[in-house]
């Protein structure tokens, strides 16, 4: 009797040697050319989201998929386009005031803090402190390469986006014929099951950013903040990176609250705690009963890793980037090398029998 078993679905240790050996050259290469991965990753990311929005137009629109593509691609631009140019409107109109205001709460904070006897910073000190703060805001330079690399990268997710959008299914049959014939069926169940995953996810993320951008701009203008439509864009798109997203949203509409008053930096406080609760426990939960849902603490650590890796951007992408991980893991390592049971992420449970 040969002295090595293999299982049904078992590759022997040379095999499982190799598969170790390449996703750890894999890791390695990822890590040289993380910024590029990225951005061919949101692109397809992209594609998959225009993808899902284009059949939901032409399904109820009947349109064909060119010009249901064409309608979306407008209507969003169109949106994003509308929001942003009024926050460029507030932002211009209100900016001569922002730096008198800035000082004033200043002032006001060195007073309270006088009052409870924690001490204070030199008004010398916090005017240079402010004057390096406001100079770092206002001025082009420094920046301008940095800006110049997101636009530059900006540019190609969306026109590679679309490309992948228009005729999906090529690009996903170029990648299909890079691996033996015996396997391409099920490589394309994967990959499809993947993109329904995606496309599933996206949906909840985008309803939920709607409620929290909506929400927190409203609740902005009650309370008098400057800048209501624009810091409701700005928390509204941050909340596609579940729970560190609230937090980099806080920031902004915090500082522009302080402006106002220690008193309105609290309200805005409480007011963004209490939509991102109704968000986190009431919200989602809700979306991921039809959607795509993913345990917290793993999000959290990929989160993590994407930061470590890519700084914020590997943090946004963190998310989708862990849910065709997952896909990739229940299919190809439990399904077919473990040969165990799984429900595949983005697959609705079977509805129970009346």
């Amino acid at each position: 009797m040969s002295a090595t078993h293999r299982s049904p679905g078992g590759c022997g240790w040379g095999g499982r040697a190799a598969i170790i050996l390449g996703i750890g050259l894999a890791a390695v290469f990822i890590g040289f050319v993380a910024q590029g991965v990225l951005v061919v990753f949101t692109a397809a990311v992209f594609a998959v989201g225009l993808d899902g929005a284009t059949a939901f137009a032409c399904r109820y629109s009947r349109l064909p998929r060119v010009l249901g593509l064409l309608a979306t691609v407008v209507i969003l631009t169109a949106g994003v386009g509308a929001v942003l140019w009024l926050g460029a409107i507030s932002v211009a109109a209100q900016a001569p005031a922002l730096q008198q205001d800035l000082q004033q709460s200043v002032r006001q904070l060195q007073h309270l803090l006088r009052q409870a006897g924690l001490g204070t910073i030199g008004p010398t000190a916090a005017e240079h402190l402010l004057a390096g703060l406001l100079a770092r805001v206002v001025t082009i330079q420094g920046t301008i390469a940095g800006t110049a690399n997101l636009a530059a990268d900006l540019l190609v997710i969306l026109v590679a986006g679309l490309y992948f959008a228009i005729r999906p299914r090529g690009y996903v049959e170029t990648l299909v014929k890079l691996f033996p014939i015996r396997r391409r069926n099920r490589v394309r169940e994967v990959m499809d099951a993947m993109g329904n995953a995606l496309r599933l996810w996206l949906a909840g993320r985008l309803a939920a950013m709607l409620l929290v951008g909506v929400g927190s701009g409203i609740g902005m203008a009650i309370l008098h903040v400057r800048l209501p439509v624009l810091l409701g864009f700005i928390a509204g798109t941050l909340t596609f990176i579940p729970y560190l997203g609230m937090v980099i949203a806080l920031i902004p509409a915090a500082l522009v609250a302080l402006l106002t008053g220690p008193a309105s930096a609290l309200y805005v406080l409480m007011l963004y705690l209490g939509i991102h609760l109704l968000e986190g426990y009431v919200l989602t939960p809700m979306i991921q009963k039809e959607t795509v849902d993913l345990a917290p603490a793993w999000l959290v650590v990929a989160q993590t890793f994407g930061f470590l890796l890519a700084g914020l951007f590997g943090a946004t992408m963190a998310t989708p980037a862990a849910i065709v991980a997952t896909v990739a893991v229940q299919m190809l390592y439990v399904q077919d090398f473990l040969g165990d049971r799984v429900r595949i992420l983005g697959h609705r449970k079977p509805k129970a029998m009346p």
